[in-house]
């Protein structure tokens, strides 16, 4: 299965420690997995050393992903 994970802040929390962990423990069963990040987090490095594809869009997230709040 092709997974994507879309995280774009620019830094290192829970929710992003929990989608490394997920990443090392679906692409061990097999799982295509991509994370798309912003360009700033350390993200990108921490997911490509768990297994996955990691990528910035072009210009980061700016006007594509808006905070709820």
């Amino acid at each position: 299965m092709r997974i994507l994970f879309v995280n774009a802040v620019g830094f290192v929390g829970g929710a992003e420690t929990w989608i490394v962990h997920l990443v090392r423990r679906l692409t061990a069963r097999g799982h295509a997995i991509e994370v798309a990040h912003d360009p700033a987090s350390p993200l990108g490095g921490l997911a490509r050393a768990a297994g996955a594809r990691a990528w910035s869009p072009l210009g980061g997230f700016r006007g594509v992903v808006r905070s709820a709040a």
